[in-house]
């Protein structure tokens, strides 16, 4: 009876001090993040996806797609991350939670202390969001923002 009290004793300082031994970590995500000036300068796709396209073509009416930049990124839920996108303005991503295969992120996009896009969404499957952006240069960024599995 008494050795079980101590064992007792030394598991319950074990998982005080150790909490996370053993314990199950949240599942990490990776996200592709494709951002595209969207213009009507001529009629050129510069895309490093050429499935994005079609998509591109039905959502929005522009002439012509560059990719400008392309980023991964990783996320546990309840993490955001900033990301620098051209123009000054700033991507931040939050997962708020993964149930599945569905995610649910915040996306905000701002400059200078102003909001240009403050939304949510969910991904199912591999099939990109897309996501109006704001002015850059003579046209608008486009983001593509899909899982990576």
């Amino acid at each position: 009876m008494k050795r079980g009290r101590i064992f007792l004793g030394w598991l319950l300082i074990g998982v005080l001090l150790f909490p996370s031994y053993g314990g199950s970590q949240a599942p990490a995500l990776t996200l592709k993040v494709a951002v595209i000036l969207a213009s009507n300068e001529g009629s050129d796709f510069d895309l490093e996806n050429d499935a994005y396209r079609d998509q591109l073509i039905r959502l929005f009416s522009y002439t012509a797609y560059e990719q400008v930049r392309g980023y991964s990124v990783v996320l546990e839920e309840g993490e955001q991350e900033l990301i620098a996108i051209p123009g000054d303005y700033e991507l931040i991503l939050t997962l708020q939670r993964l149930e599945g295969e569905k995610v649910f992120l915040h996306a905000l996009i701002q400059k200078g202390g102003n909001k240009f896009l403050d939304t949510e969404l969910s991904l199912l499957g591999p099939t990109p969001v897309f996501l109006g952006g704001p002015p850059l240069d003579s046209g608008n960024l486009v983001l593509a923002i899909e899982k990576l599995y």
